[in-house]
């Protein structure tokens, strides 16, 4: 009888649960991430808000779910669509899903830099005054 690993192979880089030490074991994990609707919305979300061409939609992000469902994932992919080299972007963006946003994005990219603040835990948070970062 056939059993699992005869269809399916799991990369070696595998990480059963992903966080920011993820990215010491394996610095090039993010581009592994496996596109979906939802990060494709988020890329799209953002590309709106970046461009600036509407006040209405500057925001910052702020992604939610269940444990175990990949956010920190998504947020270390998301990270380095601003931080990573634009080739390496470029790369990224070129999957199915991305792909009508690429040009867009790189273009955003190329115009500076960005500042990516990040968050983890929500513990303790019950207003908007506890996200708010002070120097």
């Amino acid at each position: 009888m056939a059993t699992y690993n005869t269809y399916i192979e799991l990369s070696p880089h595998y990480e059963s649960v992903v966080d920011l030490n993820s990215e010491k074991r394996n610095p090039n994990l993010w581009q592994e991430y496996i596109v979906h609707e939802d990060m494709k919305l988020a890329v799209e979300k953002i590309c709106q808000s970046i461009k600036y061409e509407k006040e209405d939609a500057r925001r910052s992000f702020w992604i939610h779910g269940a444990y175990g469902t990949g956010k920190s994932y998504a947020a270390i992919v998301l990270k380095h669509l601003f931080e990573d080299t634009v080739t390496n972007v470029h790369s990224f963006l070129s999957k199915q899903l991305l792909l009508p946003y690429r040009n867009q994005f790189v273009a955003l990219r190329e115009k500076g830099e960005y500042l990516v603040v990040w968050k983890s835990g929500c513990t303790g948070i019950k207003s908007g005054i506890h996200l708010m970062i002070w120097f």
